[in-house]
């Protein structure tokens, strides 16, 4: 998986795109499946902007790899940032098992203050 991470940070400069120096991400939104639909994913991803507020960070930028956390953080005010689909993944890294994934995109996802 840090091997796709560096792919993806090669290939997308948020610092660039938004002229920045810094910017906040993560690297895994999860909740308990008997949690779910609840809007927790959603709420956790907004507890982002008082945090990047407090820290003077203006962008926020995370990789989301499955359905439910595109939808949460398209919720929660982000934006597609950069996107790639699993098949051309696939070929850029035959040796990952992309197949179980429920959605066809891999996304970057952003927020700005």
């Amino acid at each position: 998986m840090i091997e796709l991470l560096y792919y993806v940070q090669k290939t997308y400069s948020v610092c660039e795109k938004y002229n920045v120096d810094k910017y906040l991400t993560d690297y895994a939104v999860c909740t308990k499946k008997e949690f779910r639909n609840r809007g927790i994913a959603t709420e956790f991803i907004k507890a982002r902007t008082p945090m990047m507020k407090l820290l003077n960070i203006q962008v926020t930028s995370t990789s989301y790899t499955v359905i439910a956390t595109q939808k949460a953080a398209a919720k929660a005010g982000h934006y597609d940032g950069w996107s790639i689909s699993y098949e051309e993944l696939q070929q850029k890294f035959p040796s990952f098992d992309f197949s179980n994934r429920n959605v066809d995109i891999y996304k970057v996802m952003d927020f700005k203050i």
